[in-house]
C-alpha cells in the first residue's frame, strides 16, 4: 500500500527524483537519556534517588539501522567518580551497558539499561524496569535498580497534534524552508523502509506496512508546514501519524490520533 500511495511523490515534484539518492547517504538519529532515576535500594535504601543523563547517536545507512553504530555525547552517572576516562561504553538496539573495572583508587561502575523496545529512529524506548540494575563504586558502593526512564530519538521534525478527533491539525516544524512534507498514517507502529523506487528511498519509517499517504504539504520560509484533516471518528485511538520532509528525507516522531 506504502509503495502505491506513495507514488504520488514522483507526480508531485520532479525535482526531488532529481536529487541524489537518500539511500547512498548515512543518517544519525540523537537520542536522550529522559527522565531516568537509580535507586541504590539495595545497599542505600535510605538515600534519595539520583537522575542518570546523557545524549548519544547512532548512526547508519538507510536500510540498515541495526547495523549502525552508538557514540556518546554527554553523560552523568550518580555517585560515579568524575575520572571516567576509561569507562567502556556498549549500545545496542535492545540493550547499553555502562562499566569501568574496579582498580587501586577504589572507583568502578556497572550499569545495565535494558529496554522494552528495540531502538528506532520514531519512537521512545522504556526501560525494562526488571532487568535493569546498577553498582556504583566511590569509596562507598551504591546498588540497586531503576525506578523509569526511557531513550527518546530527538527526531529530524516535531510534529503537533492539535484539535479534537477525529477533527485534527499537523503542524510539522523544522521543515526544510518551501519544501515538500508528507503527512502519513497508519493503523500501527512498525519499521517500514521507503521503497527504492521512490524520494527517500531506504528512510525508516515508524509505521507499518499500512502506512498510506493523503496529500502533499508545502512548508512556509519559516519551515513549518500546516495539516488539517476531518476524519471518520473511528480512526480516532487507531490511527498513528508521522510527517516525512521529502528535501532532507527527515523524520517527525509518531504520535498516536486520540
Amino acid at each position: 500500500m506504502l509503495r502505491r500511495l506513495l507514488w504520488l511523490f514522483i507526480l508531485a515534484s520532479i525535482s526531488i527524483l532529481a536529487a541524489p539518492p537518500a539511500a547512498a547517504q548515512t543518517q544519525t538519529v540523537t537520542y536522550t537519556l529522559d527522565d531516568l532515576w537509580l535507586d541504590p535500594n539495595i545497599t542505600r535504601p535510605f538515600d534519595p534517588p539520583q537522575q542518570m543523563t546523557g545524549t548519544f547517536t547512532w548512526t547508519y545507512t538507510p536500510g540498515d539501522f541495526e547495523n549502525g553504530s552508538g557514540q556518546f555525547l554527554s553523560l552523568d552517572i550518580p555517585w560515579a567518580h568524575p575520572a571516567l576516562n576509561e569507562l567502556a561504553i556498549t549500545i545496542d538496539l535492545d540493550q547499553i551497558e555502562f562499566s569501568l573495572i574496579g582498580n587501586f583508587q577504589n572507583y568502578s561502575a556497572d550499569v545495565s539499561l535494558f529496554l522494552q523496545t528495540p531502538l528506532d529512529p520514531g519512537h521512545a524506548a522504556s526501560l525494562d524496569l526488571v532487568r535493569s540494575k546498577f553498582t556504583i563504586e566511590n569509596g562507598q558502593a551504591w546498588q540497586g535498580v531503576c525506578l523509569r526512564g526511557s531513550i527518546v530519538p530527538d527526531t529530524a521534525l516535531d510534529l503537533l497534534v492539535s484539535g479534537t478527533c477525529p477533527s485534527h491539525t499537523m503542524t510539522v516544524a523544522r521543515v526544510t524552508p518551501l519544501g515538500l512534507v508528507a503527512p502519513l498514517h497508519a493503523n500501527g507502529v512498525g519499521n517500514i523502509l521507503v521503497p527504492n523506487d521512490l524520494p527517500c528511498a531506504g528512510t525508516l519509517l515508524g509505521l507499518n506496512n499500512s502506512a498510506s499517504l493523503g496529500v502533499l504539504v508545502t512548508a512556509n520560509a519559516a519551515g513549518t508546514a500546516t495539516y488539517s484533516a476531518n476524519l471518520p471518528p473511528r480512526v480516532c485511538g487507531n490511527v498513528f501519524l508521522q510527517a516525512l520532509d521529502l528535501s532532507s528525507c527527515g523524520t517527525s516522531q509518531v504520535v498516536k490520533l486520540e
